[in-house]
């Protein structure tokens, strides 16, 4: 994942325009993702704990490699 990030930065450091191409594409890739998981499941699914299903929790798995994220849509929840 951070190769990726580390790609998208060198293409973004193209100027202005190509960075806001890429901030779109990337955006447009987590709507589909999120999109997709809403309509497979109605929700994202629960999150499994200490034997209990936590609903309506995002769940993140960190490795290693923790990435700075930052999204700038409206939030929603189900």
């Amino acid at each position: 994942m951070p190769a990726v990030w580390r790609a998208l930065a060198e293409i973004a450091a193209g100027g202005t325009v190509t960075a806001g191409r890429v901030t779109a594409a990337v955006n447009a890739a987590r709507r589909g993702a999120w999109a997709g998981i809403a309509v497979r499941r109605g929700a994202p699914p629960g999150v499994r704990v200490a034997d209990q299903l936590l609903e309506s929790v995002t769940f993140i798995r960190l490795d290693a490699s923790v990435v700075t994220c930052h999204s700038r849509g409206s939030a929603t929840t189900h």
